[in-house]
């Protein structure tokens, strides 16, 4: 889970390649 705030942004479950979890990270985060 990625938490902006105290409250929940994005949750990821389950396993994914590298590249798919770091562009949803860098979505998630260029958010914040």
């Amino acid at each position: 889970m990625v938490f902006r705030a105290g409250e929940p942004v994005t949750s990821m479950a389950g396993a994914r390649p590298k590249r798919k979890l770091l562009r949803e990270l860098e979505e998630a985060l260029a958010a914040a």
